[in-house]
């Protein structure tokens, strides 16, 4: 299933780039060459910066929990202390998810930085 992940992953960004590479060989001017160019770069940039912004709140959501799990075992309830493990073993079985997604985001951000680079040379190219 993991294989099948990549394969999926790599097949969605081939499209996209295959779709850039299309639309800059359809650009017969400087100016639509610019103009796709600079579409893909809005593109990375939402794609990228979405990217971020979510793997920075899924971090720090974990660490918040860690930290009110550390709060709660200094506390010292004992009434409470299978419900505090429960939830301890919860969020390190989501992270532990959330940290194999890590590869399909490797490979998302490969494509992301080839669109970028290809649209800056182009960019920079017509100039």
């Amino acid at each position: 299933m993991k294989i099948l992940s990549y394969i999926w992953t790599v097949f969605i960004n081939l499209v996209a780039l295959a779709i850039f590479f299309g639309m800059l060989e359809i650009a017969s001017t400087s100016f639509e060459t610019v103009v796709v160019s600079g579409l893909a770069l809005i593109y990375t940039a939402v794609v990228s910066y979405g990217t971020i912004i979510v793997r920075t709140q899924l971090a720090t959501a974990f660490t918040t929990s860690n930290q009110f799990i550390y709060l709660a075992k200094l506390h010292n309830a004992p009434e409470k202390s299978e419900e505090i493990e429960e939830f301890e073993t919860d969020i390190k079985e989501d992270w532990g998810n959330f940290q194999k997604k890590n590869p399909t985001y490797y490979l998302n951000m490969l494509f992301v930085l080839v669109i970028w680079l290809v649209a800056v040379t182009s960019i920079v190219g017509k100039l």
